[in-house]
C-alpha cells in the first residue's frame, strides 16, 4: 500500500497577488520617508531629522516649536494605511470564506 506523501497540509504558498499588496503596503507607508530622503540627497547628515519631521511631527533643528500634530497624522496615516493595504487579500479571502460557510 501507497504512503500518503506528508505535504504542507494543503496550504499554499503566497501567491502573486500577496506579494504585489505587500510591496504596495511597504511603498505606501515608506513613501513619505522616501520623498524627506530624497528632498535632502544633498545634505546626507539632514535625512534622518527629516525622517523624524515626517514621522512623527517633531522638528530636530527647532525643538522649541513642539510637534506639529497634523504631520504626525500623516506620518502614522501612511504606516497604517501601508499596513492595511498588505491585508486586503487576507480580509478578502476571509470574508469570502465566511460567506461560503453560509453564516
Amino acid at each position: 500500500m501507497a504512503r500518503k506523501k506528508k505535504g504542507n497540509g494543503g496550504k499554499r504558498g503566497r501567491n502573486w497577488l500577496q506579494i504585489g499588496f505587500d510591496i504596495l503596503g511597504t511603498l505606501i507607508a515608506l513613501g513619505p520617508g522616501i520623498d524627506a530622503a530624497w528632498s535632502n540627497i544633498g545634505t546626507p547628515q539632514d535625512i534622518p531629522a527629516a525622517e523624524l519631521q515626517i514621522y512623527t511631527g517633531f522638528d530636530a533643528k527647532n525643538p522649541g516649536a513642539g510637534i506639529n500634530w497634523s504631520q504626525t497624522a500623516v506620518g502614522v496615516g501612511s504606516v497604517v494605511g501601508g499596513a492595511v493595504v498588505s491585508q486586503i487579500p487576507t480580509i478578502y479571502r476571509r470574508i469570502r470564506s465566511f460567506i461560503r460557510r453560509g453564516r
